[in-house]
């Protein structure tokens, strides 16, 4: 695959990646007490887990970037908020994933990254894969949850994503 080829899968990637956020989130919108409670087999609850999703999500994209994790403030008042918020703040880091992809070379993608919380060094490429599969590992936490009370789980199949884009 040609590299020009690669990087318009990653877009694509990230393209369902940010749909399927949305769709994760909307689900957990309205709920409230429950998501503070014990949640097994997640961060510890809901909210946490919900909000450790997005955190990492945007302390990547802020280390592509440049720039620094001050700008997200306090970290246990990030990890408080409402699914509404999380939306609304994985829409925008969704956005600018994409058009990161969409002006990266070769150079931009294999470039080296220090992040403060890996012991190592990291290329912009396998931060994308990280974030990808992380985020991908955190909404089955979550939405395992919602089955296990009889909620209905939203369907994060990428032909669906097709499908309604289509209209279908």
């Amino acid at each position: 695959m040609s590299r020009s080829a690669e990087r318009h899968e990653l877009s694509e990637l990230f393209r369902y990646h940010a749909w399927a956020n949305d769709r994760t989130l909307a689900a957990f919108e309205g709920l409230g007490a429950e998501l503070d409670e014990p949640a097994p087999g997640t961060m510890g609850t809901i909210r946490k887990t919900l909000g450790h999703l997005t955190l990492v999500e945007e302390g990547f994209l802020l280390g592509i970037e440049g720039r620094s994790l001050e700008v997200l403030g306090d970290r246990e008042r990030y990890v408080e908020r409402d699914p509404a918020w999380y939306r609304e703040r994985l829409a925008e880091v969704g956005r600018r994933y994409r058009q990161f992809l969409e002006s990266a070379d070769e150079a931009g993608l294999e470039r080296e990254l220090r992040l403060s919380w890996l012991p190592f060094g990291i290329s912009v490429r396998q931060v994308l894969r990280q974030v990808l599969v992380h985020s991908a590992h955190h909404r089955s936490q979550v939405l395992s949850w919602l089955g296990a009370r009889g909620r209905t789980a939203p369907d994060l199949d990428y032909v669906l994503m097709l499908a309604e884009e289509r209209g279908g």
